[in-house]
């Protein structure tokens, strides 16, 4: 595990996960990718469902290009049956604050997909709860 200084001020969004991590969304991160990801800029998405893809994950992936990440999907919604959407969360795992010893995740980014992308490289679920679609 890395050691990290887990600053309350460098934070843009922090929430404890389905297992009670401290997990942040840090500034740094958030300015990096909502370039890319401008939805990261829409108030009904963060943080509202960022925080249900972190508290009430549908399904939860091993990252298949960071062995330190996790990717935490919540299905949304199904169009037709044959489309579902999921908010998809990238969660960096593994780190202890230095100051407080307790464990904390980090977001590294999120964003609304269509697929579960780790299914085609065969990763295995690490969490599933049972119910939702795993397209």
């Amino acid at each position: 595990m890395d050691l990290v200084k887990a600053s309350k001020d460098d934070c843009i969004f922090k929430c404890r996960d389905y297992k009670k991590v401290l997990t942040h969304f840090t500034k740094k991160n958030y300015y990096r990718h909502a370039k890319k990801r401008p939805i990261l800029l829409d108030k009904t998405f963060l943080p509202p469902r960022v925080k249900e893809a972190l508290v009430n994950p549908s399904i939860i992936m091993p990252s298949h290009n960071d062995k330190d990440a996790h990717c935490y999907y919540h299905h949304e919604i199904s169009v037709n049956r044959n489309i579902n959407w999921y908010t998809k969360v990238v969660v960096h795992i593994g780190h202890t604050d230095v100051d407080t010893k307790e464990r904390v995740n980090y977001i590294k980014t999120a964003w609304r997909v269509n697929l579960i992308k780790e299914l085609a490289y065969n990763k295995k679920p690490i969490y599933y709860d049972g119910t939702s679609p795993k397209s």
